[in-house]
C-alpha cells in the first residue's frame, strides 16, 4: 500500500462533481472506468473492468464493476462495495465553488470559519482533517478500494480469493444502482464466480463514538417512508367551516410523528432515531382563495426488527388519533366562532375516513378501474402520490379520506447477518491482531442508510405485503426479492472515522483514515479470503 497514492486517488475523487441525479453522477462512471483501466492488471485484463448502464429518472449513470482474478485461480471472490454519488451543496452557500475541492475549502474555512460548530472548528484548527462534500461519504471508501486493486496487484501472493470492486450510483436516493447491480451479481454467480463475502467501506460517522475506539459494522438499519394522502373538502376561505382543509389532518399527523419514541427499534444495545417527516404539502399548483383539496406528508423511519405491517399498524394508529383530533379541533372551534360573532355560522358535518391503500386499490379492481401514475412527474415518491390521488378522484367518495400507504423506496433491515460464520471469525481474528494498535469492537447495526441492504433477505418477506402497500409495486417501483434471496451474501463495514455526512461540515480524520483505515481494509481482504 502506498499512502500518498491513496490520497492522490482520493483527492481525484473527490474533485469530480457526482451528485445524485445531475450531470456529473452520470459521468463519474467513465470517468471511474478510465481511472480503473489505468491499473496495469487491467491494461492487461481490459475485459474485466465493465461499464453497466443504470436507467434513471434523469438520464443514465453506470454501475462499474473490476473484476480482478487471483493464482492459482479460485472461484472464491470478495466484494469490494461502494457508492459514487453524493448529496448536493446548497448548503454550502458561498463555498459551493470549492465543496469539492478539500484542499481549497479547508483553507476558505480557516479564513471564516462561521458556518462550524465548535467540535468542527477544533477538528479544523487541527489541521488533521479533510473537508468537502463526499470527503466521508463515501469517496474514501471508493478510493479504499482502487488502492486495494493496486496494492495486490503489486502483491499478488497475498491475494487467495478474487476481488470484484462493485461502485454504483443513486445511493443517496433510491439505490437503483444497486438493485441493478442485483442481477448483474447473479449473472456472474452463475458464471462460477462464489460470493464468500462483501466489504463494505461506508464511514463511521455515527456521534455516539468512543475516542480513539472504532467499529466494525456487521449489519445494517432498514428504511420505510409512511405516508399519506388526505383528500378534504374545499371551500371558499370566507366560508371556512362549510369545507375541511386537509392540512389540518397532515399537520396533526406530523405532530404526532415526528420524534415519536414508538417508533424507535430497539435490538440489544442498538436503537434507531426517532420518526422525522421529510415533506409535507398540499396540490395546490398556484395561489387562489380556495382551501386545499388535497395535502400529504412522508415520513423516515428506521427499522432493526419491525415488518413493515408492524410499522403501518403503529402508523394508522397516529393517523387515526390525528383524525380524531381534527374533528373535535373543528366542532370546537366551531362553537368558539359563533359565540364570538352571536351569530349562526354555515358547516358542514365533517366525517374522516381513514382508508388504507389496500382497501382503496381493492374497491377500484372491483370497480373495473385501472390506473396509471404521470409518468411525467420524475420523483418516484411523488408519483406513487400522484397515483393515491387519482385512485381517491376514481373513488368518488364525499367523505373526507384519508389513505396511509408506503412510498418508496424500502431498505430492509439485516441484523442477522452478524451471525454469519465468516463475518464472526473474521471479525474476531482482526481485533485480535490490531490490537495492540488500535480498539475495535463489533457493532451489529450500520445506521446509516446503505446498498448492504440489498446483499440478501432476512427471514421470509412476503411479496404482497410489498404489492398491497406500495402504490404501483412492479412498475413504479419494486425490489428483486427472488434475486436477492439468492444472493445472500454475508458483509461487513469497515471505513474511515468520518463526521457531519451531508453537512457543511462533512469531514474525515487523515491520519487514521489513510495511516490505519486504508491498512486495515486491506488486512480485512486477507482475513475474511482466509489467507492468514
Amino acid at each position: 500500500m502506498e499512502k500518498q497514492r491513496a490520497i492522490e486517488q482520493y483527492l481525484r475523487l473527490v474533485n469530480r462533481q457526482s451528485i445524485s441525479e445531475t450531470e456529473g453522477e452520470i459521468t463519474f462512471g467513465d470517468f471511474l472506468y478510465q481511472e480503473i483501466q489505468n491499473i496495469g492488471y487491467f491494461n492487461e485484463h481490459p475485459g474485466d473492468v465493465l461499464k453497466v448502464p443504470v436507467k434513471r429518472s434523469k438520464g443514465i449513470g453506470s454501475n462499474v464493476f473490476a473484476l480482478m482474478k487471483c493464482e492459482p485461480p479460485t472461484d472464491e471472490t470478495i466484494i469490494l462495495l461502494s457508492h459514487y454519488d453524493t448529496v448536493g451543496i446548497e448548503d454550502y452557500g458561498g463555498l459551493e465553488d470549492v465543496a469539492f475541492d478539500p484542499i481549497e475549502l479547508t483553507r476558505r474555512l480557516k479564513e471564516n470559519p462561521s458556518r462550524l460548530n465548535i467540535e468542527a472548528k477544533m477538528d479544523l484548527d487541527s489541521g488533521e482533517y479533510l473537508f468537502g462534500r463526499g470527503s466521508a461519504d463515501m469517496k474514501w471508501g471508493l478510493s479504499a478500494g482502487i488502492e486495494a486493486l493496486r496494492h495486490f496487484e503489486e502483491h499478488p501472493d497475498e491475494l487467495k480469493t478474487n476481488l470484484l470492486l462493485v461502485s454504483t450510483p443513486d445511493e443517496e436516493v433510491n439505490s437503483r444502482g444497486m438493485l441493478a447491480a442485483v442481477n448483474e451479481l447473479l449473472a456472474l454467480q452463475d458464471s462460477g464466480l462464489k460470493f464468500i463475502a462483501c466489504l463494505v467501506s461506508e464511514p463511521d460517522i455515527a456521534s455516539d463514538r468512543i475516542e480513539n475506539e472504532f467499529r466494525i459494522h456487521t449489519g445494517c438499519a432498514g428504511k420505510c417512508l409512511p405516508c399519506i394522502v388526505v383528500k378534504g373538502k374545499e371551500t371558499h376561505v370566507g366560508e371556512p367551516f362549510f369545507g375541511f382543509n386537509p392540512n389540518l389532518i397532515v399537520a396533526n399527523v406530523v405532530r404526532r410523528m415526528e420524534w415519536n419514541p414508538a417508533f424507535s427499534d430497539v435490538l440489544g444495545e442498538n436503537s434507531t432515531p426517532t420518526p422525522v417527516c421529510l415533506k409535507q404539502a398540499d396540490l395546490k399548483s398556484s395561489y387562489t382563495v380556495q382551501t386545499p383539496i388535497v395535502s400529504y406528508a412522508y415520513f423516515n423511519v428506521m427499522t432493526l426488527t419491525s415488518s413493515l405491517l408492524d410499522v403501518m399498524d403503529r402508523f394508522i394508529h397516529e393517523v387515526t388519533s390525528s383524525c380524531d383530533e381534527a374533528l373535535i379541533q373543528f366542532h370546537e372551534r366551531h362553537k368558539q366562532a359563533e359565540q364570538r360573532s352571536m351569530k349562526k355560522i354555515n358547516a358542514i358535518i365533517p366525517e374522516i375516513v381513514v382508508l388504507p391503500y389496500p382497501e382503496l386499490a381493492k374497491q377500484l379492481q372491483e370497480m373495473n378501474v385501472t390506473l396509471k401514475a404521470d409518468e411525467g412527474i420524475l420523483d418516484v415518491r411523488e408519483r406513487a402520490i400522484d397515483l393515491v390521488k387519482r385512485s381517491i378522484e376514481a373513488f368518488s367518495s364525499d367523505d373526507i379520506l384519508v389513505v396511509p400507504f408506503f412510498a418508496p423506496p424500502y431498505y430492509p433491515h439485516r441484523t442477522e447477518n452478524a451471525n454469519q460464520p465468516r463475518i464472526v471469525g473474521s471479525t474476531k481474528k482482526f481485533i485480535d491482531l490490531v490490537a495492540s494498535q488500535t480498539k475495535f469492537t463489533v457493532d451489529p447495526v450500520y445506521q446509516g442508510l446503505s446498498d448492504m441492504s440489498y446483499l440478501g433477505l432476512e427471514g421470509d418477506m412476503d411479496p404482497k405485503q410489498l404489492s398491497e402497500w406500495f402504490p404501483g409495486f412492479g412498475s413504479l417501483y419494486a425490489l428483486p426479492l427472488d434475486e436477492l434471496s439468492r444472493l445472500n451474501i454475508p458483509f461487513l463495514n469497515l471505513g474511515p472515522h468520518g463526521k457531519d455526512a451531508h453537512k457543511v461540515s462533512e469531514r474525515i480524520d487523515k491520519k487514521y483514515s489513510f495511516d490505519k483505515a486504508l491498512p486495515y481494509f486491506i488486512l480485512m481482504i486477507m482475513i475474511l479470503g482466509e489467507a492468514i
